[in-house]
């Protein structure tokens, strides 16, 4: 190898070292226990001691300690849970008495991010404390399960790479080659538990939402219509080609007050046997002038935006020739929809 293409390679590799050495202050590892325990990481988020890590690390958990490098040595300090957003998978703690060195952060408004851009991972796998990765995004825009499954939506906008997480990785900041936070670890792909070349994080974008509204309300709130949906399966099995059919509809919700309809189910009995009749709801088709083609396009759309916001529906009524258009504000689906009991595995609720 030639002299200036090592000295190159030397050059590349110190400034990896320097980016490593600037942020490895800024992450943390995180202990919760309680009825069993959990291991994960974290990072600083802003000077007041408020850092981020992912829910499911401190779900239920009774207590939460954080592992933190001060004065060239590491400490456990109580940390105290702020709030969290179960279905984006994140949580904000504090820690007080310290002076953190927060993450810096990717304005990826001016700056987006680009399949193929180098990408680097800090965080605890197996315990192991500072573990250093480097890799590239594989994918943006991704689709995953959220932890909080119940309400069967995904989670949006996820980024995809490959560098290297393994569990213990959980909540660790996923940062650009120059140190700028664009993601926290949050989740792998992989057949047997172990990493196999595809890891997942919540974007920088999703997190900064969430903790401003956490720092500024306690929590964070979703935007949801105040209805119950038929989930895509079920619409292939009653031939809805387009659109998402709204199966019920929260009483006294915005929907209902915009005049959208759910799905009417009737009995009629002939002799000893019953037999059910379902008349089908509004199949919603655009939103904000945006096709909806399946109820996880609606689901997408309404989690990019805030409760309050006037959106236009644009639906399709049984035995209706015209479409019609009704405007609706949306409503924080946790607080609005408890009411809203799941009617079905094949429901998805928005």
């Amino acid at each position: 190898m030639k002299e200036e293409e090592m000295g190159s390679m030397e050059d590349q590799e110190q400034r990896v070292i320097s980016l490593f050495e600037e942020v490895r202050g800024s992450v943390v590892g995180v202990h919760g226990s309680g009825e069993g325990e959990s291991h994960g990481s974290g990072f600083w988020w802003d000077s007041e001691g408020h850092l981020v890590t992912n829910f499911h690390v401190v779900a239920g958990r009774d207590s939460i300690l954080v592992r933190v490098e001060a004065e060239a040595e590491t400490r456990e300090l109580a940390a105290e849970l702020v709030g969290e957003d179960r279905h984006r998978d994140v949580a904000v703690l504090r820690v007080r008495g310290l002076d953190p060195k927060p993450v810096r952060r990717r304005d990826v408004a001016r700056r987006p991010l680009r399949v193929g851009q180098s990408v680097y991972a800090v965080g605890a796998p197996f315990g192991l404390e500072y573990s250093f990765s480097a890799g590239i995004i594989s994918g943006l825009g991704r689709q995953i399960p959220s932890t909080e499954t119940r309400r069967g939506r995904p989670m949006f906008n996820v980024i995809q790479s490959d560098a290297v997480v393994n569990p213990g990785s959980s909540g660790g900041p996923l940062m650009d080659s120059t140190g700028a936070l664009i993601g926290m670890v949050t989740a792998i792909a992989s057949p047997s538990g172990a990493f196999a070349g595809i890891a997942f994080a919540v974007p920088s974008t999703t997190i900064e939402r969430v903790v401003q509204s956490i720092l500024l309300t306690g929590k964070s709130p979703h935007a949801g219509l105040g209805v119950v949906l038929l989930s895509d399966q079920g619409a292939r099995q009653l031939r809805i080609k387009e659109g998402a059919m709204v199966l019920g509809v929260r009483p006294g919700g915005t929907a209902s007050l915009a005049g959208i309809r759910g799905a009417i189910a009737t009995t009629r009995s002939y002799g000893h046997s019953r037999e059910i009749q379902l008349s089908m709801g509004d199949v919603i088709l655009a939103i904000d002038g945006k096709p909806v083609r399946r109820s996880l396009d609606l689901l997408q759309e309404l989690d990019m935006r805030e409760v309050g916001q006037n959106v236009e529906i644009r639906l399709r009524r049984q035995g209706e020739g015209q479409d019609q258009v009704v405007m609706v504000t949306l409503e924080d689906i946790d607080d609005a929809e408890e009411s809203l009991m799941e009617r079905g595995r094949r429901r998805s609720r928005l």
